[in-house]
């Protein structure tokens, strides 16, 4: 097939057909590489709401080959303190254990000031990477499940 024949398309947010034909390419690439796994990529997502059904608080992330990844927790700022984060992330965690994690990670920046709730919880950095704008670091943390 000659490159005159290819398209490059870019996508702001990808479809479903992107991110399917992206995950059943990736995981027959793997299982090539190492054989099938346990823990096959899935993601999954918790959303807290008040009595008006608007949603105050959310968790979201993937597991992997035996790894259970929490890419985001949000919490709207008036419903902070009073445990939802905890409860997100043990859900998230008892999620992982069922779908054959052993081990949990947290991607996380520094300035959201979030590093002593989570080694609260157990985890420990394991990366940081500066270079971001701003200053900023990206952290990744992580648990034994």
């Amino acid at each position: 097939m000659s490159s005159e024949s290819l398209h490059i398309q870019y996508q702001e947010e990808p479809d479903d057909h992107f991110m399917n034909t992206m995950k059943k390419g990736l995981i027959a690439m793997s299982d090539k590489a190492k054989g099938p796994w346990e823990c096959q990529f899935q993601t999954y997502a918790f959303s807290v709401k008040d009595k008006d059904g608007e949603m105050i608080a959310g968790l979201e992330g993937y597991t992997l080959y035996g790894c259970l990844c929490i890419s985001n927790i949000w919490i709207e700022e008036s419903h902070r303190k009073q445990g939802l984060g905890t409860n997100l992330v043990d859900k998230a965690e008892k999620l992982g254990r069922t779908r054959g994690c052993s081990f949990a990670l947290i991607i996380t920046f520094d300035f959201y000031d979030v590093i002593p709730f989570y080694e609260k919880l157990g985890y420990t950095v394991e990366v940081t990477m500066t270079g971001f704008e701003k200053d900023s670091t990206k952290l990744t943390l992580k648990k034994s499940l």
